[in-house]
């Protein structure tokens, strides 16, 4: 566990790999081939469209934590970190909504597809949301 540990970005230690391990392993994420080394189930894990369940919406927070890490500590030709402002009506915003769900699943397929042997983990955040606040998003804080 020490060495999945020190592949970990950021590193942690070997009891925090175990006990990821032992997790995942319980989900069905993981399983044990022949040789006794822990493989996915699947290439690809995905939430899917908006899925609410508190145990998704906390792994996506620490997700975002992640990105933040990456900014910092990860090398530019490593990343891609980018984002854009601007305004537009709640029947585009929408549309983009359903943009998204369109690029996350060509993400999907470019990974299912990956002819080569995987080498790297990697995530992807989108995120999509008002700045402002309309008389049908008032957001309470």
């Amino acid at each position: 566990y020490a060495d999945l540990g020190k592949k970990m970005i950021p590193r942690i230690k070997p009891a925090q790999a175990k006990d990821a391990i032992e997790a995942l392993h319980s989900m069905n994420l993981i399983t044990k081939n022949d040789a006794g080394l822990y493989r996915p189930c699947d290439a690809v894990l995905t939430t899917g469209d908006e899925v609410q369940s508190m145990f998704v919406t906390q792994f996506q927070m620490e997700m975002i934590d992640h990105a933040k890490v990456a900014i910092e500590h990860t090398k530019p030709d490593e990343r891609d970190v980018s984002g854009v402002t601007f305004s537009i009506s709640r029947q585009k915003f929408a549309l983009l909504k359903n943009e998204l769900v369109d690029f996350r699943k060509r993400l999907i397929q470019i990974a299912v597809d990956d002819e080569l042997k995987p080498d790297v983990v990697v995530r992807c955040n989108l995120q999509l949301f008002p700045l402002t606040q309309t008389e049908q998003n008032n957001v309470s804080h």
